[in-house]
């Protein structure tokens, strides 16, 4: 058996704020796994199209995945396989950077030493071979660029993206091969790279093809382009043959097959058999009776004869469609079986996946999980074997665990009642609450009453009520004012009094969809004017509204909610958040959320809050977001969120209070 080394060498730019490279290469140790996928070496680098990408971390999430895409099927062709990893990257993440990729697969397939290549955006893949630099496959359009073909002792290949060929000429490159050296080279071509000044979307692998035994020559052109579409096969000169018939395949395989053939072959025998039953009986029946009397002397055994062989020959049917029957049912279990395992070891894989990058990168291993979890819910639903009900339900635990440990999804099967209302107040029903200084304000509509609810020792009283707040449909706090908006007013109650002090009128509204207080002032989001009216503190009450917004107006149409912490946080009913600071619209973006949100309902902070909280009703869930970076920390799963109006959250008593009506509930947070 024929063995072979690749010498390898990396050049990668400098990143900066919009642009990022890479490379990666990856040699599975074990042997089966490499035989069937081969050595992978890729180079990567993309220049981000928006501003608030991470590069850095955006750049791993695209390696991960890219490693994901690859490994994910062993039932593929390499280069179908390769091809198709690179195609569903770039559809991905192209709304987020423009992406570039030169990717290569090296595997021995029988005594050959094969390569697989391609290609996405204006990179090249090159080969030195014979004193000849040779481009294989460069970008020309927006398909997917392919070649594949044998490998040789002392080949050179180089992977690299479309600024370093634009750095290293042809000349400079062919220099720097001839070195026997594979550090030497990369050294030498790192160089040049490093001494210019933008080099970010730089990236290259270098490496060198060393065989036990020179192949039998095989010319440059032996290598051909191959279109990126799925029916088209290599079959130029001395090409791989299509990996149909090169494929390894593994011995349990093998017999899987012959197996299941054979099981084929028989039933449909056994279902010829049953076709022709009818007739055959008909025939035996009829030869039967004819037979000559010679051969019984009596008429009565010649009867009991005739019974003996009828029922023989009806055991006999009865027999073989008992037989047809399960053979049909031997095989949909066989079928189901090996569905079965496909499942479990696509879920399995997945979760060793998750397991593996939880450290490096936690939200890709969240979303392993995920898909994992996904994958035997939807198979479990439709088995009927106890058996296999029971491998898949047990694989299943153990992601949920680990979900729990990476992802922080945590499911309450029961939350605790934190205050049942309706016995503070008979047939009281909170709709809206706000809250200062440890204390919450429950508005009941219907009744136009407020309730004071203490969070820590929940102390309750009456704070207001009257026709002053009459058809009150939002509610707002601070410092010690109440703040009441109604379809026509907005008014001002003194905390302490319990008494409205003041109303303004509101003939200039729109559509106000949610009231907060904060510095003793009043803030109204009005959806249909798409603006935020602040009312300034006054000794009295409220001035005049102003719009807090430094622009006329903005759409906020689809607004549902609005939070403040000295920022105005605003939720939209596409899961958006939008950010302004003194008015102005800051960049924010929400990432690692696995599942998006359902028309969520209300979004909650407040200036001693670390995070961001989303009531996620439909999904009957709570997702905790950090406010400075945007990223998705935990989320909390109940049922009884489905009836939830408004959410509260405190981390310093490290819980979450959610309003459902007459009953307060309450869910712990966890670190």
């Amino acid at each position: 058996m024929k063995l072979f080394r690749l010498n390898t060498g990396k050049i990668v730019g400098a990143n900066n704020d919009l642009a990022w490279s890479q490379t990666h290469i990856f040699f599975p140790e074990d042997k089966q796994k490499r035989a069937l996928f081969g050595n992978l070496l890729v180079s990567f680098s993309f220049k981000a199209k928006k501003e608030e990408i991470d590069v850095a971390s955006f750049g791993k999430e695209i390696i991960s995945r890219f490693h994901e895409l690859y490994y994910a099927s062993a039932q593929e062709e390499v280069l179908i396989r390769l091809k198709a990893a690179l195609k569903n990257l770039v559809a991905e993440f192209s709304n987020q950077v423009e992406l570039q990729i030169a990717g290569g697969v090296v595997i021995k397939k029988e005594s050959k030493i094969v390569g697989y290549f391609a290609l996405s955006g204006q990179g090249k893949v090159v080969i030195f071979r014979d004193n000849q630099l040779v481009s294989l496959v460069k970008q020309v359009t927006e398909e997917i660029g392919a070649v594949s073909g044998f490998l040789h002792d002392n080949d050179w290949l180089v992977l690299a993206t479309s600024q370093f060929f634009s750095i290293v000429s042809f000349d400079s490159l062919k220099a720097s091969l001839t070195s026997e050296n594979v550090d030497q080279a990369t050294e030498s071509l790192a160089a040049k790279v490093h001494a210019e000044k933008d080099n970010s979307q730089t990236a290259a692998v270098i490496f060198k093809v060393q065989i036990e035994k020179e192949t039998s020559p095989v010319s440059t052109s032996t290598f051909s382009s191959v279109k990126a579409t799925e029916d088209e096969k290599a079959k130029e000169g001395e090409m791989v043959e299509e990996e149909k018939e090169g494929r390894p395949i593994e011995a349990e395989v093998k017999k899987e097959l012959v197996k299941e053939k054979s099981e084929r072959q028989f039933l449909s025998n056994l279902v010829m058999v049953a076709k022709n039953l009818p007739g055959l009986t008909r025939k035996f029946v009829k030869d039967f009776r004819k037979q000559p009397s010679v051969f019984l002397r009596d008429k009565e055994r010649k009867n009991r004869a005739k019974r003996t062989t009828l029922s023989v020959a009806f055991i006999l049917i009865a027999l073989l469609l008992v037989s047809v029957f399960l053979g049909n049912k031997r095989k949909t279990f066989l079928k189901e079986s090996q569905q079965v395992q496909n499942v479990y070891e696509e879920a399995e894989y997945k979760y060793e996946q998750a397991v593996s990058m939880k450290e490096i990168n936690p939200l890709r291993g969240r979303s392993l999980l995920s898909e994992a979890k996904d994958l035997v819910e939807k198979a479990i639903n439709t088995l009927k074997d106890k058996n296999e009900k029971e491998k898949l339900t047990e694989l299943l635990s153990k992601i949920e665990i680990e979900l729990e440990k990476v992802g922080k999804e945590y499911k309450v099967e029961s939350a605790p009642v934190f205050l049942d209302l309706g016995l503070v107040k008979e047939g009281f029903k909170g709709r809206d609450w706000g809250f200062w200084e440890g204390k919450l304000q429950i508005l009941d509509q219907e009744k136009a009453t407020i309730l004071e609810v203490g969070v820590v020792d929940k102390a309750t009283r009456v704070a207001a009520g009257g026709e002053k707040i009459a058809g009150a449909k939002q509610i707002g706090v601070s410092e010690g004012r109440i703040f009441v908006v109604t379809a026509t007013k907005l008014v001002v109650v003194d905390q302490k009094k319990g008494e409205a002090i003041y109303e303004s009128e509101g003939k200039e509204w729109g559509r106000i969809v949610d009231l907060n207080g904060f510095g003793a002032n009043a803030y109204l989001l009005d959806g249909g004017k798409g603006k935020i009216l602040k009312y300034p503190a006054t000794d009295k009450g409220v001035g005049s509204a102003t719009n807090y917004l430094k622009v006329e107006s903005l759409d906020f149409e689809d607004a549902v909610s609005m939070a403040i912490d000295g920022s105005v946080w605003l939720l939209f009913s596409d899961g958006s958040i939008v950010k302004f600071t003194r008015g102005v619209k800051e960049p924010f973006l929400v990432s690692g959320a696995d599942t998006n949100f359902d028309s969520p309902e209300k979004i909650y902070t407040d200036p001693d809050l670390e995070n961001l909280y989303v009531l996620d009703r439909k999904n009957t869930r709570v997702v905790v977001i950090n406010k400075d970076t945007g990223e998705y920390k935990a989320q909390y799963f109940w049922p009884g969120m489905a009836g939830a109006y408004d959410l509260f959250a405190s981390e310093e008593e490290a819980k979450i209070l959610l309003l459902t009506g007459e009953r307060i509930y309450e869910i712990p947070l966890k670190d």
